[in-house]
Order: C-alpha cells, then structure tokens, then sequence
C-alpha cells in the first residue's frame, strides 16, 4: 500500500516527507540506524513553488542549476564543474573521482530522456 504525501510548496512537502521519515521504520547501517520510508507517493499541488529555501539549509541556487545541467549532461566525475559548485563534492565520493551513483549516466543509460 502506499503511502501519499501531499504539500502546496516543495518546502511543506519537504517537511511533510521528513515527518514521515523519521516516524518510518529503522534499519541499521555501516554509519548507524536510518530511517526510511517505502512505497510513498509524493504529490506537489502547485508545482511553480519548487525550490526548497527551508530555514536553516544551506542552499546555492547557482549550485542547484550547474548539478541540474551536470546531471542532463550524463556526466558522473566531480572534477572540474562539480567541484567548483560544491567543494565538499569528493568528500561524497568512493574514490573522490566521481559520484558512482549519479542521476546522469543512470538516466542515459537506461534511455529515460
């Protein structure tokens, strides 16, 4: 069954997504428990209040643009482009070379665009 999470701006919905992780289910890990949440279905009513501006995150909307074209690029390496948006990139890095995970490569990969 899923679960369905509605908010009007993605800062209420992000809020709203929080909540429900953190009274979600627990699973430990190599860096301790998480939470986590399966089958949620998440629903923006107004899909023009899209950028999260929640208080006390930290968030460069430059930096949110060049991982947005990072990513529509298919690109996985860090350096020189992600680094210099986000200086902390390698330390999310296996190998401090590239993001294994990253949206790009996956989405080409798989045909998605």
């Amino acid at each position: 069954m899923n679960k369905v999470i509605k908010g009007d701006t993605l800062n209420n919905l992000t809020y709203s997504v929080m909540q429900e992780v953190l009274s979600g289910d627990v699973s430990s890990s190599r860096n301790g428990d998480v939470h986590f949440l399966n089958n949620a279905l998440l629903e923006l009513s107004n899909p023009r209040a899209r950028h999260v501006s929640l208080k006390g995150r930290k968030n460069n909307i430059f930096a949110t643009i060049a991982e947005t074209f990072w990513v529509m690029s298919g690109m996985d390496g860090i350096d020189p482009y992600m680094s210099f948006y986000l200086p902390r990139a390698k330390e999310f890095s296996d190998n401090g070379v590239d993001w294994r995970g990253a949206y790009g490569p996956r989405i080409y990969n798989n045909n998605q665009v």
